[in-house]
């Protein structure tokens, strides 16, 4: 039923016990859920309980694994009652294995014809009016649009940047994680939220607030395989930076000519002054506390200061 698919869809999948599992099998071989996780475990679970069950005793399946490419991946399963589970894996199996490789050449039959298509149809003559820097993402952060004002500060540093999968970036690590933090929060689905403070960029070079605006119904997103999966919010972004740079700048040159820091202790200098923690700025760089700890340790050897307070008044001092 058109029900039961929006619900697996919007909840089942993300629960479901078998989905991982199949991911993570060989791509174009057929896999038996009984092989991957036994029934009667499978039958303790709320997928089972909730979805398969009241579905007609959907207890066993059949999965193929169709793409795995980044952080992409896809699996097409067929559902059915485990009492008749050897003669349908093998019945399905085939079937599973003509459709995957049909759905595949589709992936990159649509993949060629996006090189060609314009990355957006809207209207985007206001977001070309403002004087701004913006941009249209997707709740993944996916730029569907931007205006020149954009592109006049890309390139400039690494402050923002349009990376890989023509996804956002945004210099500080931290930051980057809220940005994505508020995407997701502000695309679940919830009919009103209040709109959230802006984010604030203290990067060195171009310092920026960031404001995120939802956008009413979906835009089209015509890159690569995102026409089969359409996002399902999008977003306003604006950038407006703002002149507090120098002191910033000032402060990042004199650590370098008077105190010899690298770049990684620089940003863990400048983490320290905005007040953020050891493990807040660990875990948002990828880093290991104890590496953390290790860069702190330099920087005092290097200032001749011994604790965070020091170095923090240090650093207010370089920028005057």
């Amino acid at each position: 039923m058109d029900s039961t698919l929006r619900n697996y869809a919007d909840y089942y999948v993300r629960i479901s016990p078998w989905r991982d599992l199949m991911i993570r099998s060989t791509v174009k071989r057929p896999v038996w859920s009984d092989h991957l996780l036994p029934p009667e475990e499978f039958r303790k679970t709320e997928f089972y309980h909730d979805l398969a069950r009241p579905e007609g005793q959907m207890d066993s399946a059949t999965g193929i694994s169709l793409i795995k490419e980044g952080s992409r991946a896809a699996v097409l399963a067929a559902h059915y009652d485990g009492r008749f589970g050897q003669e349908m894996h093998s019945f399905v199996g085939s079937i599973l294995q003509g459709i995957g490789g049909r759905m595949r050449q589709s992936l990159d039959i649509n993949r060629v014809l996006a090189q060609a298509t314009p990355r957006f149809r809207g209207d985007v003559s206001l977001l070309h009016a403002l004087e701004t820097p913006a941009l249209i993402v997707t709740a993944s952060g996916k730029v569907i649009a931007s205006n020149q004002a954009l592109a006049d500060i890309l390139g400039r540093n690494d402050a923002v940047a349009i990376g890989s999968g023509d996804l956002l970036r945004f210099g500080l690590p931290e930051v980057q994680a809220l940005f994505l933090e508020r995407l997701r929060h502000r695309g679940d689905g919830l009919r009103y939220q209040p709109p959230p403070d802006d984010l604030v960029l203290n990067h060195p070079e171009t310092p920026m607030t960031i404001s995120i605006l939802p956008i009413a119904g979906p835009l089209p997103d015509t890159t690569g395989v995102g026409v089969l999966f359409p996002s399902a919010a999008s977003f306003l972004v604006v950038l407006r930076p703002y002149g507090k740079a120098d002191s910033v700048d000032q402060a990042r040159r004199r650590l370098v000519s008077d105190f010899r820091l690298t770049q990684a202790e620089i940003r863990l200098v400048l983490a320290l002054e905005r007040g953020d923690s050891l493990s807040a700025f660990a875990e948002a760089n990828g880093l290991s506390l104890h590496t953390v700890r290790t860069h702190l340790k330099s920087i005092f050897s290097k200032t001749n200061t011994h604790r965070q307070h020091e170095l923090v008044a240090l650093t207010g001092r370089l920028r005057r």
